[in-house]
């Protein structure tokens, strides 16, 4: 399309919809039909960007789905990810709000749009939201890198608590992985403290490989070298599957900047994000439920939205909360950890977290992710573990010493 701005002169709200050509005119349906379903309460335009069709006639097919409802048409033939589509649009619309939606989106209640707008305009907040989440990526693809890790270090075994709650990642990512059963449990106290001993020693140099793995992985130009973008556990930012921020907000963005996926994340949920820089200025990033309220980011857990409970408080859906209501238990119960850690709930005692325990935090502060090494030569209590098995070791090789040589003392003796 043109560079021209395109010109609205009465509602100040603007809903931009990304119909991208990739997931089908099913799943558009499905956005009109809740649209069509729960008024927005909220005068506004909605925007429809049609997004990398290459041909007419699928083109047409899109168009054919939103005919019956008054919007305005943005196109983009070349192929992009969703912020860069939002980011250009946003340079082509003079509305003073608008609301993101992704292609996924169902709505679910009435007056959805008014309640995102009625704090979105309030002079102390920056940015509103569907959802939100405390998750870093940097931590969350620790976990699962260290427990593929940890598979391939065990010959491809996978404990039973391994599977129930990280089977998602493993199977992928480990085929034909052993599942191995529980053992038995050990009766004699003197028998369960060597058992520590020993799974602390394992899981110690366990660690301290999989830090030195972890950081080459992720060095300047290597495969995940992104995720260091990304701050530490708790990370609090709006999703962008559903927010409303001011327009001009949007301006000191690039577009030409959105090359990666890593890149959309990165405007989601990086040291630079669009909810970083709002709070650095001293306004409030919003959650808004179904009844209206706001939640601030110390209270986004006790919300009722993104991968709480039955999210019965969600104003829309997209894909990942609709696919959080399908999981197992346990991969619930990984989700949680990685979403919300210990603010909404302490991890299962058998819960597998690999070394990353997804604490409370300082909520008003992001800080750039570290890998410390570990020397196991400085861990008082490794090393007492080793000397403990050591001294053991030496202990059952002395007596199996003895064994053998006392029956030849004794035969000297009787034959003196």
């Amino acid at each position: 399309m043109s560079e021209n701005v395109i010109r609205v002169r009465k509602p100040p709200v603007g809903v931009i919809y990304l119909a991208w050509h990739a997931l089908g005119c099913d799943v558009f349906r499905q956005f009109v039909e809740s649209y069509k379903r729960f008024p927005a309460g909220c005068e506004h335009d909605l925007i429809v960007i049609y997004a990398g069709f290459q041909s007419q006639a699928e083109l047409n097919n899109a168009k054919a789905v939103f005919r019956d409802i008054p919007h305005i048409q943005v196109e983009f033939a070349e192929l992009k990810l969703d912020i860069g589509y939002y980011l250009e649009t946003a340079r082509r619309v003079s509305h003073e709000f608008l609301c993101f939606l992704n292609t996924y989106t169902r709505l679910l209640t009435p007056n959805w749009l008014a309640h995102l707008h009625t704090h979105a305009s309030r002079p102390d907040v920056g940015i509103v939201g569907a959802t939100a989440s405390y998750e870093s990526l940097f931590d969350s693809m620790g976990l699962y890198q260290k427990a593929i890790w940890v598979t391939g270090q065990s010959g491809n075994r996978i404990t039973e608590r391994a599977d129930y709650y990280l089977g998602f990642i493993l199977r992928y990512n480990c085929p034909g992985a052993i599942v191995e059963p529980v053992a038995l449990p050990v009766r004699s106290a003197f028998a369960r403290w060597k058992a520590r001993v020993v799974q602390y020693i394992r899981e110690s140099e366990q660690d301290a490989g999989f830090r030195e793995h972890w950081r080459k992985l992720t060095a300047p130009g290597v495969a995940f070298a992104d995720y260091l973008r990304f701050p530490a556990f708790p990370n609090p930012h709006v999703r962008s599957s559903g927010f409303m921020v001011r327009r001009t907000r949007l301006l000191a963005f690039d577009s030409s900047q959105i090359k990666t996926k890593y890149d959309a994340c990165a405007f989601e949920s990086s040291l630079d994000s669009l909810t970083a820089q709002v709070r650095r200025e001293g306004l409030a990033a919003l959650i808004v439920t179904r009844d209206g309220q706001g939640y601030d980011v110390a209270d986004w857990w006790r919300s009722g939205t993104f991968r709480q409970g039955n999210e019965e408080k969600l104003i829309l859906t997209d894909n990942r909360s609709r696919e959080f209501l399908d999981m197992s238990p346990g991969e619930r119960v990984t989700h949680i950890r990685i979403t919300w850690g210990d603010y909404l709930q302490p991890a299962p005692p058998d819960f597998p977290d690999f070394g990353y325990k997804f604490s409370k935090g300082r909520l008003a502060a992001q800080f750039a992710p570290t890998i410390p090494s570990r020397s196991l030569a400085v861990d008082p209590l490794y090393v007492m573990c080793k000397l403990v098995v050591q001294v053991a070791q030496l202990k059952r090789r002395t007596e199996a010493t003895a064994r053998r040589l006392v029956p030849g003392i004794q035969r000297l003796f009787k034959s003196g």
